[in-house]
């Protein structure tokens, strides 16, 4: 199997911060595990569902990253759930990420 994605993905790990809209209209905040991240978009694992297409507001204090996303994926794996992240426009980076 090719990996045929756009943009490298690159390992991290820490907290990110995710707020989105649900069908209903309710506010959902949570803080998610970051798992790796791209040019183009992040990988984050949380303890609940996130609809597909949703606009999620991201924050990531500790590597300045600041933006929306669509999600793009959420998988269940056992408790938690993996969710993809596409960057709407691009992320916003106040300066150089770093990973840890």
């Amino acid at each position: 199997m090719s990996n045929q994605r756009a943009h490298q993905r690159i390992q991290i790990s820490g907290v990110v911060r995710l707020y989105w809209e649900d069908e209903r209209g309710a506010q959902h905040f949570c803080r998610a595990e970051a798992r790796d991240v791209s040019d183009s978009g992040l990988s984050v694992t949380i303890r609940e569902r996130v609809p597909l297409r949703a606009l999620v507001q991201v924050e990531c204090v500790a590597n300045k990253v600041k933006g929306t996303a669509n999600v793009r994926r959420c998988e269940q794996r056992g408790l938690d759930y993996v969710v993809g992240l596409e960057f709407m426009g691009g992320a916003r980076q106040q300066s150089k990420m770093t990973y840890t």
